[in-house]
């Protein structure tokens, strides 16, 4: 009989959803965490994490690349190519139905969120997942509302963009 190696055991690869605060960061320049959000870019192109995100994500980022333009901070061509590249990363797009809806309106009542930003925390919920975003706003009141909303079992872990490179998100 022939000697084996140790046994590889692979962890399951960290689930995270990320908001438009987030990976608007990978294309603005001189953005505030800029850094954090594009070492969670590096992850996602190397296949170290799986991100999912709301349908939603794509008009929010068209959005907010149409208003770089508009303030001159891009040009058209490189909102395009952004965009574009973007779309071709990896990013697993959750289409909000029907069916997810109340649950998306749960979250908002419970959080005193909007459904656009609860729809990111359902997202995170539904795979088992964590959310990362840069708006303070979705984190504090996630912290605010957990017991209540916990209790529904509706929200999903939420982290900071700042403190992300201290959790197990970055490896």
């Amino acid at each position: 009989m022939g000697e084996r190696g140790p046994l590889k055991v692979e962890r399951p690869k960290t689930r995270v959803v990320l908001d438009a605060s987030v990976v608007a960061k990978w294309v603005i320049p001189g953005e505030p965490y800029a850094v954090e959000a594009i070492m969670l870019k590096d992850r996602l192109v190397h296949n170290a994490i799986d991100v999912y995100a709301p349908h939603l994500l794509l008009y929010e980022i068209a959005s907010i690349l149409s208003r770089c333009v508009k303030r001159g901070v891009l040009g058209s061509d490189d909102a395009y190519a952004a965009l574009d590249a973007i779309g071709k990363m990896g990013i697993s797009i959750h289409i909000i139905g029907w069916e997810d809806i109340v649950d998306v309106l749960r979250i908002a009542m419970l959080t005193n969120l909007s459904p656009y930003d609860s729809s990111y925390i359902y997202t995170a919920k539904r795979y088992g997942a964590v959310l990362i975003t840069a708006d303070e706003c979705i984190k504090e009141s996630v912290d605010s509302y957990n017991i209540k909303a916990n209790e529904a079992g509706l929200l999903a872990d939420v982290i900071s963009l700042k403190d992300a490179e201290s959790s197990d998100v970055m490896g």
